[in-house]
Parts: C-alpha cells; structure tokens; sequence
C-alpha cells in the first residue's frame, strides 16, 4: 500500500480519538458482561436506543432466569417482550434460534471458549449465527469480559468515518472493518478500542447527526473534507479520496506532517 504521509496512517485514528476525547470527555469504563451476556444485550439492542435494550434486557433475564430458558422460549412470548425493540418479531424469532445453535455447534451455551480463538475466527464463528452481524459479534467479543482486541462499529461510528472520508460513502459495516482495521493502532488493546468506539458513537449521536449534523460545533472540522463544504447535503470537498489530518498543534516551518493528505483511495486496495 503506497500513502502519500510521512508519518504511519495509525496516527490518523490517533488524532482523531485525542480530538473527541478532548471535546466530550473520556468515556467511564462500562460494566462488563459474561460473554453470552452480552451477547443477547447486544442482539436485542441493534438498531435500538441504548436505554431502552437494556430494559429489555433485564426484564428477559427477570422472566425467565436463565439463558437456556430464553433458547428454549416461544418467539409469540417474546414478541411482547420486544415490542419496544425496533425489529422486534424479528428478533424474537432469531434470538432463540441463536441461542440453540450456539449448544449445538459447541456443545454447551456459553461463549467463553472463543477467548483463546483468534479474533478474526471468533467474528467469523459468530456472524454465522441468524441475525448476527459483525456489530454484534464484535460487542459480543470486546465489550464483555472476554475483552478481546476487535472493533466494534455501529451506526453512528461508520457515519462519522464515512463523512471523514476514511472510508467511501457507500461503505457497509463489513466493509468498513477490514479498512479502519489498517488504521488502528498496534499500541491499543481492548479497553482502548472500547473507548474509542464510545466516543465515536457519542460524537454520530451528538454533532455528527444523520440530520442537521452541527459541523460548525464539531471539533474534527478542521479535518473533515465534508464539512470543508457545508454538511455532507454538499458532498465531499476537496479532491476525490482526499481527507485532511493536521496530526501536529505547533508544526515547525515546512513539517509535512503537521497537515497531511490522506489518500483515502489508497486504503481501497481491496475493492
């Protein structure tokens, strides 16, 4: 892969983080769950509010005690459970099956034994379960106390990264991971990447909105080839494939890596 950066493109990420951490704070460390936990938090909550899966959450462990009651539950029971869910017959339908599944290709239900896999066979053993995708999986491996070292990428993360231009503005969650993964820090373990992803997602919820996003009051403007133009309703400033990196706060006379042209194109030697 050939960038037009005199510095490593790990420091791209680098920057951004200390941008957001400084503007919305540094995240508290969540509570961790066991493996399986958080999995089942972590599938019932795509594509719904934070607060509102969480309620679910505990009032279906207070229903039915156990994870192997829940696998063994009526989806029709649980449709009611979940109506507060966005998906939610869907979700009642493929829960239990996930769960079964899960018993049935390792033998017990839990999840425990992928803290030795390697990361990418533990994603890939996951997503093949019904209505897993790599949002959850990757939840499922480094919020819970498996603490693995993965990603994790929602919604509002990839909005930010698309609009940043650190990946095209058509990409999907699967096609973002193997991208930003090459631009992920070596140094960062799981906490980190935790915290990095909270604050990405705080940042999509906050300013970087799907609508009347506030790139006046956003802290990576100076950095963001969308805001560069007036909102992402303008499309992407600059030269196709470019986003501007100041990765220095005090550069010396003619330091070329104080502001940096990231050939975005470059990360896409995949496509």
């Amino acid at each position: 892969m050939q960038l037009s950066l005199p510095y490593p493109t790990e420091a791209v990420l680098e920057r951004l983080h200390d941008l957001l951490a400084a503007h919305h704070g540094l995240p508290e460390d969540r509570l961790r769950l066991p493996p399986l936990a958080q999995f089942v938090l972590s599938f019932i909550g795509t594509r719904s509010k934070g607060e509102v899966s969480r309620q679910v959450f505990e009032a279906l462990f207070a229903r039915y005690g156990s994870w192997e009651d829940v696998a063994a539950a009526s989806p029709p029971d649980l449709v009611p459970l979940f109506a507060d869910l966005s998906f939610a017959e869907d979700k009642a339908y493929r829960l239990p099956e996930a769960l079964r599944l899960i018993r049935q290709r390792h033998g017990r239900l839990e999840l425990e034994f992928l803290r030795d896999w390697p990361a990418e066979s533990a994603m890939d053993w996951l997503q093949r379960l019904p209505g897993v995708g790599p949002k959850v999986a990757a939840a499922a491996l480094n919020f819970s106390t498996l603490e693995r070292r993965v990603l994790v990428i929602d919604s509002h993360h990839l909005r930010v990264v698309r609009r940043l231009g650190l990946v095209r503005r058509q990409a999907t969650l699967e096609s973002a991971y193997p991208r930003l993964e090459r631009l992920t820090p070596e140094a960062w373990d799981a906490a980190m990447l935790e915290r990095h992803h909270t604050l990405m997602k705080r940042h999509g919820q906050l300013i970087c909105r799907l609508v009347r996003p506030d790139c006046a009051g956003c802290p990576l403007q100076d950095t963001c080839p969308t805001a560069a133009t007036g909102g992402p309703d303008l499309g992407v400033g600059r030269r196709r494939g470019e986003a501007v990196i100041p990765l220095l706060d005090q550069p010396g006379e003619g330091d070329a890596a104080a502001v940096g042209i990231l050939r975005t194109d470059d990360l896409y030697a995949d496509r």
